[in-house]
C-alpha cells in the first residue's frame, strides 16, 4: 500500500478467513481488524475481491460495515471473477460458462468421446457453478454421458479422482490447468491414455508432457483493466460488469521455453 497516494487510497485483498455462511458478528470481527489498520490512512475504503481460493466478504455486508468502522459515506468494490455489481460495485471476468463450454466441446469433437469425467472446483464457487453449467449445456446438446466430481482446484485431487474414475471414461475435462496436470500424471501412471482439457492457460501446462486443450485468460490485461475500473468508480463512476475475451490453445513446450 502507498500511503502517500495522492488519493490517500488504502486498498486491501481481503483473505479468505471466513465463509459466506458466518455469523456476521465473525465478519465484523475481522473487519474491525482491516479498518483499524486503515482508519489512520484512508478517504476511501476500496476492495478487491476474488473467489478462486473460495470464502471471502461478501460485499453487500462489506457496504454495510464500512461506514459503521470507518465512518465513510461509501464503499469502492472490484469484485474478480464474480458477476456482482451495483453503483458502487464493478465486476472484471470472462464469460466463464461460455469458455468451459468451448474448451470442452473442442476436446469432445477432437476425440469423438460420450463419457465425460468433469473434475470441478470448488463447491458453491461462482466460478464452479458458471463452468459446470457450461458442462451441463454442452451434454445436453452433444448427447454425453456427464460424470461430475469436485476436485477444489487441486493437482493432487484431481490426480486421486483420474486414478479412480478416468479408466470408464472417454475424456476428462478439468475445472483449472493445476486439476488436468494432476489427472494427466495419473493417467500415464496407469499407462493409459485419455484425452485431458483444462482452464486457464497457465505456463507449467507446457511441461505436462501431453500437450492440452486450455482456456487462456490474459491475466495481465484482467489486471489492467480491474485498475482502470478502480480509477473510474473513484472518480465518480457507475459499477458495471466487464467481460473480456479469451482464448482456446493447446499448450505446447515450445510456446513457453524463453
Amino acid at each position: 500500500d502507498d500511503y502517500n497516494h495522492p488519493l490517500n487510497l488504502h486498498t486491501t485483498i481481503c483473505p479468505p478467513l471466513i465463509t459466506d455462511r458466518a455469523p456476521v458478528d465473525a465478519y465484523s470481527r475481522i473487519f474491525r481488524f482491516q479498518a483499524a489498520l486503515a482508519r489512520p490512512f484512508s478517504k476511501f475504503y476500496a476492495a478487491a475481491f476474488t473467489p478462486a481460493s473460495g470464502s471471502l466478504i461478501h460485499p453487500s455486508l462489506l457496504t454495510f460495515l464500512a461506514p459503521r468502522f470507518l465512518g465513510l459515506k461509501f464503499v469502492i468494490i472490484l469484485r474478480l471473477d464474480a458477476p456482482f455489481v451495483n453503483p458502487y460495485t464493478s465486476s472484471v471476468q470472462i464469460d466463464h460458462e461460455k469458455a468451459q463450454y468451448d474448451v470442452a466441446k473442442k476436446t469432445v469433437l477432437e476425440n469423438k468421446g460420450k463419457r465425460i469425467l468433469y473434475i470441478a472446483g470448488k463447491k458453491n464457487g461462482f466460478v464452479t457453478g458458471a463452468r459446470l453449467n457450461g458442462m451441463k449445456r454442452l451434454a445436453e446438446e452433444e448427447n454425453l454421458s456427464l460424470f461430475v466430481r469436485q476436485g477444489e482446484f487441486s493437482e493432487k485431487k484431481a490426480r486421486q479422482l483420474a486414478f479412480q474414475y478416468a479408466r470408464s471414461r472417454d475424456i476428462v475435462v478439468c475445472a483449472s490447468d493445476l486439476m488436468a496436470i494432476g489427472a494427466m500424471r495419473a493417467l500415464q501412471e496407469m499407462d493409459i491414455f485419455r484425452p485431458v482439457c483444462g482452464f486457464d492457460g497457465i505456463t507449467l501446462m507446457g511441461y505436462a508432457g501431453k500437450q492440452m486443450n486450455t482456456v487462456r485468460q490474459d491475466f495481465y490485461r484482467i489486471s489492467a483493466e480491474a485498475m482502470e475500473e478502480m480509477a473510474r468508480l473513484l472518480e465518480g463512476g457507475e459499477g458495471r460488469e466487464i467481460l473480456l475475451d479469451y482464448s482456446i490453445i493447446r499448450m505446447q513446450y515450445l510456446d513457453i521455453i524463453c
